[in-house]
């Protein structure tokens, strides 16, 4: 258990610090859930891999244009999920 505790932290920090790089470079207002979501979708759609230096790669391989991709796509899909009422508050409806 403390194997797996240990690399859980290990992931975490190391999609802190691509995400702080990302953030720095070119997507300063990616948030940590976007980019944990993109990584899911993009990187491990058929699971996340065994063996911790394969997650480590995925993580630091994921580029913005894979990122920005998938937020551009959900975005869509989302958009043609939801009514306009939906969208009231955003572009300043009553709410």
């Amino acid at each position: 258990m403390n194997d797996f505790f240990l690399m859980t932290e290990q992931i975490e920090l190391t999609i802190a610090l691509k995400l702080g790089m990302l953030q720095k470079y070119a997507l300063p207002n990616l948030s940590y859930e976007q980019f944990k979501e993109a990584l899911v979708a993009i990187k491990w759609k058929s699971g996340m891999p065994t063996q911790l230096h394969d997650v480590i790669d995925d993580v630091l391989s994921c580029n913005e244009d894979e990122i920005v991709a998938f937020l551009a796509k959900k975005a869509v899909i989302d958009g043609h999920r939801k009514s306009l009422a939906d969208f009231a508050s955003m572009v300043g409806g009553n709410e």
